[in-house]
């Protein structure tokens, strides 16, 4: 099962950290090198954040094990929003494009040590 775990961490402090979101996604084809997945995705609310609160599943098909962890989290949002119609990931009304975000996700953009 691969977990992905959105956190928040007020000013930087770990100490002060809390979970808002989650996605677990789960191997349905005993790890094949093509295979289908089921997803759960829950974001928690958080009024001081503006965050709405959601709880979603979705099933990607035919994905290559080899594209990697990132490349099926941005097909369990893409199936998602075609399923959804669109995703609330900012409800306080900034505009984004997530196509551009997720594109922009690569290992290079991640920071080398962490702060």
């Amino acid at each position: 099962m691969l977990v992905v775990k959105v956190e928040v961490w007020p000013a930087g402090d770990e100490a002060g950290a809390f979970e808002i979101g989650r996605m677990e996604v789960v191997n349905e084809s005993s790890l094949s090198a093509v295979s289908d997945y089921s997803a759960h995705i829950v974001q928690q609310e958080a009024q001081p954040l503006q965050v709405a609160p959601f709880d979603l599943r979705t099933q990607v098909r035919a994905h290559s094990r080899s594209d990697g962890p990132w490349a099926l989290v941005k097909r369990v949002l893409d199936q998602l929003r075609k399923s959804q119609g669109s995703i609330v990931v900012d409800p306080a009304g900034q505009p984004y494009d997530l196509d551009e975000l997720l594109a922009g996700m690569t290992p290079d953009t991640f920071p080398k040590a962490i702060d």
